[in-house]
């Protein structure tokens, strides 16, 4: 392989770096992102305990044969405010149909100022009505129900967000893959520079370092504060109320 050769594969090569760098900067872009995570879904009294007469309990003047208590964690993941004159509908946590719902409470939230409205509008449906979500928002709710239920289904009809998202990772871009997207933005530069070694540093070879440079260097910087700014952010300990 010639010199030239190598020189038109290193142009290539940070070429593919500059429109995965665009890429990353337009998933990055002003955005609006609301997740959830179930952090605690366990039973506090089973059925096997009251049939066995080892208890019997009644909540709110209600025999009842199993409790089971369900810890939620909401959040705004976006990058930009969910106002109330977003919503469409309220955000709804329905359960199975022969679930019921005996209490609902706010347990924690972030920022103190922020107060959702929490109504149980059926045995087995909550709502909390429209309100100011700015980014990094979150609150954690906690469900005293029947029995232990898989089948909650979290929703509303907000502009601009598809859907409320269920959380089960850390949301986005791994660490791993963002190291890996670093590694691959300095490659790029690397090539770059290369390839004004091998041609000169000719006009056009300095605007495409010059553009490659800016949009590498932004990019990394993204990147950067994604994972040490934005995840300091998060709750480290999902369960910690």
């Amino acid at each position: 392989m010639t010199d030239r050769d190598i020189s038109f594969a290193s142009l290539a090569f940070t070429i593919i770096a500059i429109i995965v760098t665009i890429v990353v900067a337009s998933y990055q872009s002003k955005r609006k992102r609301l997740l959830y995570k179930i952090v605690v879904d366990q039973k506090v009294l089973s059925s096997e305990d009251v049939k066995a007469g080892k208890v019997k309990i009644k909540y709110l003047e209600k025999e009842v044969d199993e409790i089971a208590v369900f810890i939620l964690f909401l959040r705004n993941f976006g990058n930009i405010p969910i106002s109330k004159n977003d919503f469409e509908s309220p955000i709804n946590f329905d359960f199975s149909q022969d679930c019921d719902v005996l209490s609902v409470e706010i347990i924690q939230k972030m920022p103190q100022e922020l107060t959702p409205i929490l109504t149980i509008n059926k045995s087995h449906s909550v709502s909390i009505s429209p309100l100011l979500l700015n980014p990094g928002d979150f609150f954690y709710l906690k469900f005293l129900t029947s029995k232990l239920d898989n089948g909650l289904k979290v929703t509303s009809r907000i502009k601009g967000v598809k859907q409320i998202e269920r959380r089960s990772g850390d949301g986005g871009f791994s660490k791993a893959n963002s190291v890996l997207m670093i590694i691959i933005y300095i490659a790029g530069l690397i090539c770059s520079f290369n390839f004004i070694l091998t041609l000169g540093k000719t006009r056009p070879a300095f605007i495409i370092e010059v553009v490659s440079s800016v949009f590498l260097f932004g990019a990394i910087s993204l990147r950067l504060n994604n994972i040490f700014i934005k995840s300091n952010t998060i709750p480290k300990d999902w369960t910690s109320v």
